[in-house]
């Protein structure tokens, strides 16, 4: 359950034509937006600014996506990873290597200049921001000034949308779910994940969070490409699927993986 309630969209008229837009391109609207409706000038702010970022500019529609599919993975919602790797396959993207993206380091199908831009999406996403002098020097290789701009646009926009979607507990919808259910909640149990697996499944006798944090563990990945950690292993937060779990009133259990997602 959200933690604040949804506006039904028949209760924002003021909002009603760009609900409109937002449903017609995205095929639903998107529940954030029907909390931020709660405050018309926030959700007005806020879709005028969505709009500059994500819309038409100088990197492509599904690259943008990517890119924030990756930092949202990178900070740990679930909601935003759904919402950006089905935005990303509706805009063309092959869902092979929006499931691989995580792995992106080592990927073939991931070129140099993508490479760049999703290494800087990963460790900007990260609290805190890893980001270095050699993330630019990497990107000013393959894009230009402009480009980097709208590239950090990009990743600071689903870091507010990481914040607001994680702490209002919002509820995935029924397309994002979907899509999330086929192309990335089958990671939950590829390696490199079952750590967190384990970990969420404590009340069945599984393994205990390592130490670890969530900073820590991914700003060591930042520093090794050879690893292949992926999706999967984002949780939620550092404490994984207890947290969710114990914020939404429910016993963490072993779940088929699909079900994961249901939790948003």
């Amino acid at each position: 359950m959200a933690n604040v309630e949804l506006l039904r969209v028949e209760d924002a008229p003021e909002l009603a034509s760009l609900i409109g837009q937002i449903s017609r391109a995205m095929g639903f609207v998107p529940n954030s937006l029907l909390t931020m409706a709660r405050r018309p000038e926030i959700a007005r702010a806020f879709i005028q600014l969505a709009g500059a970022v994500l819309g038409p500019g100088e990197l492509g529609p599904d690259f943008k996506q990517l890119v924030a599919y990756v930092a949202s993975t990178a900070a740990g919602c679930r909601y935003c990873q759904a919402h950006t790797a089905g935005g990303a396959a509706r805009m063309g993207l092959v869902a092979d290597k929006i499931e691989a993206a995580w792995e992106f380091e080592i990927d073939s199908r991931v070129d140099a200049a993508e490479r760049a831009a999703l290494r800087q999406a990963r460790d900007a996403a990260l609290i805190p921001n890893a980001t270095t002098p050699q993330h630019f020097s990497d990107l000013r290789r393959y894009f230009s000034k402009s480009q980097i701009v709208e590239l950090v646009a990009v990743i600071s926009i689903f870091g507010y949308l990481n914040r607001w979607n994680d702490t209002m507990a919002t509820q995935l919808e029924a397309e994002p779910l979907e899509f999330a259910s086929r192309h990335l909640a089958k990671r939950v149990g590829s390696r490199g994940s079952t750590r967190g697996l384990r970990a969420a499944s404590s009340n069945s006798g599984g393994e205990p969070l390592r130490s670890r944090t969530r900073t820590s563990r991914l700003r060591s990945h930042a520093d090794n490409s050879q690893v292949r950690q992926n999706p999967g292993e984002r949780l939620c937060g550092d404490s994984g699927l207890r947290v969710c779990a114990a914020r939404r009133g429910r016993k963490s259990s072993k779940r088929d993986a699909a079900d994961w997602w249901r939790l948003y």
